[in-house]
């Protein structure tokens, strides 16, 4: 099973769209069996099974995939701007596109794109 690293600004129990979609994504995944580890900026700790940590040194541990969490900013834009360390592959979920240059940096660092609504596509 694969070892994954998602991103986001904050985590639940948090409310608030970004932190129930990760949660589910981050859960959902960790049934299926891969290890999971959540990146935020905010959080109370470990959650539902979930490792769940704000410490930056992790993005040097090995993961099979970073999935950052769309939203350019806080967590999500310290993990792009220092995405040259990472030791795997960048995926970027596309949240509400605009046209700033956080996002576009996002786009040209990413490995994978990929979105979460038919709203995101459109």
């Amino acid at each position: 099973m694969a070892k994954l690293l998602y991103v986001v600004h904050r985590y639940a129990p948090y409310p608030g769209g970004s932190e129930y979609n990760v949660q589910r994504y981050a859960e959902a995944s960790l049934k299926l069996g891969h290890e999971v580890t959540v990146l935020a900026g905010s959080h109370l700790g470990n959650f539902n099974g979930i490792r769940v940590t704000s410490d930056t040194n992790v993005m040097h541990e090995y993961f099979d995939l970073c999935i950052v969490h769309g939203w350019t900013g806080g967590m999500q834009n310290f993990v792009i701007q220092n995405s040259m360390i990472l030791k795997c592959p960048l995926f970027y979920m596309i949240i509400k596109p605009d046209s700033r240059e956080e996002l576009k940096l996002a786009l040209r660092r990413a490995d994978y794109i990929g979105c979460a609504t038919t709203q995101d596509i459109a």
